[in-house]
């Protein structure tokens, strides 16, 4: 059984979790509020205007497509995206370590091969929610925060309320865990594992903190928080950027019979030839639960929304990936300019958001603060601890 055949939860989402979640029903069966100063959520600024892109459309649709049709409520990824250099669907990279082959076909990606954009590929991991299973791709930022989506749960809406964070904030029965490795299938496989908790949050911008349990874990690659380009930064640059270059790194989850599906429909709008590709070829595209790179150009900059669009192959489980790009005035300096959460409905694209004006403040402010969050949270984890034995011993005593 495919992620597809799951049970949906009765509500919409803007990306739904589910599609974060892996095959674990193909692999292996079905799997069976203290301290509010952890929190410390505010909503971002919006900027004010938009701009265009200057890449070349895609071919226009007059009817929507079936598939959107079927999932209109919600944003899914646009999957496969079209390169009209090759003429085929562009193909995710795996990573080895620090390196990756260049494809023959994309002689252009040489400039990832310079150390700023290694950093990216090292500090680049898979979170894992060892209760649901939830997964989703993020990246190391220092002094030790490691930056997502918030796709790692399930909420009552959209996007998650105030209320509902608090409470998963608190329960620390939930436990997360970060992989840097290059293959991640499974959160608890790989012996250099992080344990993490979720820390602070950007809701509007759909972006989640998370932080090591203990401070004896700590990543081995961090990025500098002076990569990191806010909205307002990414507006005053609009022009330089827009057609160029971008990449994400993350992990894709599994091709089912639904990409399968919505990839047929989507060559009806392409000039390639419209047959049905196989899962075996998917694969070989996403190369799933592997980091890989996902690359192509920015479509689209949007300052009405503050989203970005891009035309780089992502899947279900690459929600939290960074969007990185060459510095236009620094062909040689990394710049990250969004976070992926999802696709457009016309399938063209996919979307990220723009990291909020004062993100790197707050980053900063979590950093200083990490010794006494890690505190916190060793103080409420014994706190739950000693509640669970006592409820235990009085209901056996009763």
């Amino acid at each position: 059984m495919s992620d597809h055949n799951l049970k949906s939860p009765p509500f919409s989402y803007r990306y739904d979790p589910e599609y974060e979640r892996k095959d674990r029903l193909v692999q292996r069966g079905t799997v069976g509020g203290a301290l509010s100063r952890l929190l410390h959520v505010q909503n971002p600024r919006a900027g004010d205007s938009s701009e265009q892109p200057s890449v070349p459309p895609l071919p226009s649709v007059e009817q929507p497509l079936s598939f959107l049709d079927r999932r209109n409520e919600g944003t899914v990824f646009g999957a496969i995206c079209y390169d009209p250099n090759t003429h085929y669907f562009r193909e995710c990279i795996p990573i080895h370590g620090d390196s990756f082959v260049i494809p023959n076909d994309y002689p252009d990606l040489e400039y990832l091969s310079q150390a700023p954009f290694q950093a990216a590929f090292l500090a680049a991991g898979r979170l894992w929610n060892t209760q649901t299973e939830n997964a989703e791709s993020g990246f190391w930022m220092e002094p030790g925060i490691f930056v997502s989506a918030l796709h790692f749960a399930e909420w009552s809406n959209q996007l998650p309320t105030e209320s509902e964070l608090l409470t998963l904030t608190n329960d620390t029965s939930l436990k997360f865990t970060v992989s840097v490795a290059d293959t991640s299938m499974d959160g608890n496989e790989d012996p250099n594992k992080i344990t993490v908790f979720p820390d602070d949050y950007f809701i509007s911008s759909d972006i989640a903190l998370f932080v090591p349990q203990s401070a004896s874990q700590t990543p081995r690659n961090t990025l500098n928080l002076d990569v990191i380009l806010e909205v307002h930064e990414i507006q005053a640059m609009s022009e330089e950027l827009k057609g160029a270059r971008a990449f994400a790194v993350g992990y894709n989850g599994t091709p089912d019979h639904e990409i399968v599906d919505w990839v047929y429909e989507y060559q009806n709008r392409l000039p390639v030839v419209p047959r049905r590709l196989s899962e075996q070829e998917l694969t070989r595209i996403l190369q799933p639960y592997r980091k890989t790179i996902s690359h192509g150009n920015i479509a689209e900059l949007d300052f009405t929304t503050n989203e970005i669009k891009v035309d780089c192959t992502m899947y279900k489980g690459y929600s939290g990936s960074l969007i990185g790009v060459q510095n236009p005035r620094a062909t040689d300096q990394l710049l990250v300019i969004g976070i992926v959460y999802g696709g457009d409905k016309q399938g063209a694209y996919n979307k990220a958001n723009l990291f909020p004006t004062g993100f790197r403040d707050r980053m900063r402010a979590l950093g200083a603060r990490l010794p006494e969050s890690q505190r916190l949270r060793a103080q409420l984890t014994a706190t739950r601890a000693a509640e669970a034995v006592g409820a235990a011993t009085s209901s056996v005593t009763n």
